[in-house]
């Protein structure tokens, strides 16, 4: 399994709904790029809260959360981050490489993995950046920023709904 930092250019205004395809600005193209050997084209998200913070899913399966609750069929690629929150409440947190597992309150890790089933065949660490979020009412969880060592330019307003596993 090959794991680097790679550059990747992308931009994005919104993402919205479990199943519902990412929009750029103006409602238009989804949140398309490539990472190293693995193309990746967001199709749904979700955000699983943890013992720790939460855990933030975006995939090219219909529904996020049956990708991460159960084992898909066929090759599928998944962004996770797992996210800390600072102990004084603070809604920012900065990317950390690996081999943190978990991160400690204020950092995030994670990466960009492509699976057959539930074998993997290549993954990406994130490896810096960072990230801002709003925690919605309903469990769901507003990326207000996020850049990650592959992502480049990075995203914004991402809304990521709730998911439990």
């Amino acid at each position: 399994m090959r794991r680097s930092s790679v550059a990747l250019a992308a931009a994005l205004a919104l993402f919205s709904g479990c199943g519902n395809p990412p929009v750029g600005p103006g409602g238009g193209v989804p949140l398309r790029f490539t990472v190293g050997e693995i193309t990746f084209t967001a199709a749904s998200g979700a955000a699983v809260a943890t013992t720790y913070g939460f855990r933030l899913f975006l995939t090219d399966q219909p529904d996020a959360c049956d990708a991460v609750a159960f084992v898909p069929n066929g090759v599928h690629t998944i962004l996770e981050l797992r996210v800390a929150p600072q102990a004084s409440g603070a809604t920012v947190a900065v990317v950390v490489p690996p081999p943190a597992l978990l991160p400690d309150p204020g950092q995030s890790t994670g990466g960009l993995t492509e699976a057959n089933a539930a074998v993997p065949m290549q993954a990406y660490d994130a490896t810096d950046g960072n990230l801002a979020w709003t925690p919605n009412a309903d469990g769901s969880v507003t990326l207000d920023s996020v850049d990650v060592g592959f992502l480049g330019v990075g995203a914004s307003g991402l809304h990521l709904p709730k998911c439990t596993l």
